[in-house]
């Protein structure tokens, strides 16, 4: 995508190397022969949690380690790991590194439904932040896993007595930040949105690939059982001292597990509006048929060969029946009407009114444009209704 479009659209992304062969391993490795000021990277493997393998190179003898037998990134072939350059201008709190757990959930990628929870988790490192090559080898500095700092736990608590920092072990709100960087005089509001384009843009730049496994599994999924399928996953965002948010992973099957109270609440929060918002009980499954088919049996009787447009009540604004042209149109429109009520807690960022520039990035454009249609005219089912001269059959 940054390649297509440009990185100024694509800033979140830090520079990164997939090491999975000798000539990407050779490119990173590069950036450090004969460099005086080597940077730092942070090397993760996928499709692992708790922080495990998650280490950082700072010079030339830590990367050429990475082929060793006693690496947890040997050999490159099989593990594939990730080499991200660090992002070393960190936000703190009290001293210590955080990032952000944004809980963001899809429920269609044809057209494309992404929906953000506005409340989640800060994590906290345990240990005082350093970018000395010293403190590269310390976990409790550099990564916010709760799994490798509660063994550390104590030493932020005592850092932080009496600072008036509203927390819970190694937990604060993502709500309690923003209102804190509003306090020192950042725009937190801005920060937030910041954050909400990060992760549309990131469902943008997979939309293709994963809207094709989301069809197959939609069409499992009602009969007889969901409507769609939906996936909930867990952004890790690092925000720098610019209030810039960076995309460091997205976690797939995010940990629901509580290790504190505030974890608790949070997390149970999360997936009641989730069950809402997917309608897991399929509550709404009959009326979505029936709108469906009967708006679908009107718009069908309309002329063909010409455009009949008709207005919103609510709006006066124009919507034209004749895109609708099958009865997955009319199926896309009706459940994303049907589910927005449900969205409860759940910051709905597409679509949504002002959606249109996002349209130049995806590859399913026709629905996308047809829902956003829909939304901007304000429509509603009463207004599919076949014009005076088009006498119903």
């Amino acid at each position: 995508m940054k390649a297509f479009h440009g990185p100024e659209d694509f800033w979140f992304w830090p520079e990164s190397y997939v090491i999975n062969e000798k000539e990407t391993f050779d490119k990173f490795r590069s950036i450090y022969e004969n460099n005086p000021n080597p940077p730092i990277f942070i090397i993760k493997r996928p499709a692992l949690a708790r922080g495990e393998g998650v280490h950082l190179v700072g010079s030339l003898e830590e990367v050429d380690a990475m082929l060793e037998p006693t690496s947890p990134c040997y050999p490159l072939t099989k593990t594939k790991p990730l080499a991200q350059r660090y992002i070393t201008d960190v936000l703190l709190i009290e001293g210590f590194k955080v990032t952000l757990r944004v809980d963001v959930a899809v429920t269609s990628l044809d057209p494309l439904r992404v929906y953000v929870f506005p409340n989640g988790l800060v994590r906290i490192c345990s240990k005082k932040y350093s970018t000395d090559m010293s403190s590269l080898r310390s976990t409790y500095t550099h990564i916010d896993s709760i799994d490798i700092n509660e063994a550390n736990e104590e030493e932020f608590v005592e850092s932080v007595k009496g600072s008036g920092l509203e927390h819970e072990g190694l937990r604060v709100e993502i709500k309690t930040l923003l209102k804190m960087l509003q306090a020192q005089g950042h725009d937190s509001a801005k920060l937030w949105r910041d954050i909400q384009y990060v992760t549309l843009m990131s469902f943008i730049s997979g939309e293709e690939d994963m809207g094709k496994l989301f069809h197959a599994l939609a069409v499992k999924g009602r009969k007889p059982h969901r409507v769609m399928p939906f996936e909930m996953v867990g952004f890790d965002i690092l925000i720098d001292q610019n209030m810039k948010p960076w995309l460091l992973e997205i976690n797939n099957t995010p940990s629901m597990a509580p290790h504190t109270n505030l974890e608790n609440v949070i997390k149970k929060n999360v997936i009641h509006n989730l069950f809402d918002l997917v309608d897991i009980e399929n509550a709404q499954m009959e009326q979505l048929k029936t709108i469906t088919k009967e708006k679908l049996e009107l718009i069908k009787q309309l002329p063909q060969g010409q455009d009949t447009i008709v207005y919103s009540k609510a709006t006066n604004k124009p919507f034209n029946l004749t895109a609708i042209e099958k009865h997955e149109d009319m199926w896309a429109i009706a459940e994303t009407h049907l589910e927005f009520p449900r969205r409860g807690s759940f910051d709905r960022v597409f679509p949504i009114e002002g959606g249109r520039k996002y349209l130049k990035y995806l590859f399913n454009q026709r629905r996308n444009t047809l829902v956003l249609d829909w939304i901007e005219a304000g429509m509603t089912f009463e207004d599919i209704q076949l014009p005076a001269s088009v006498p119903a059959q």
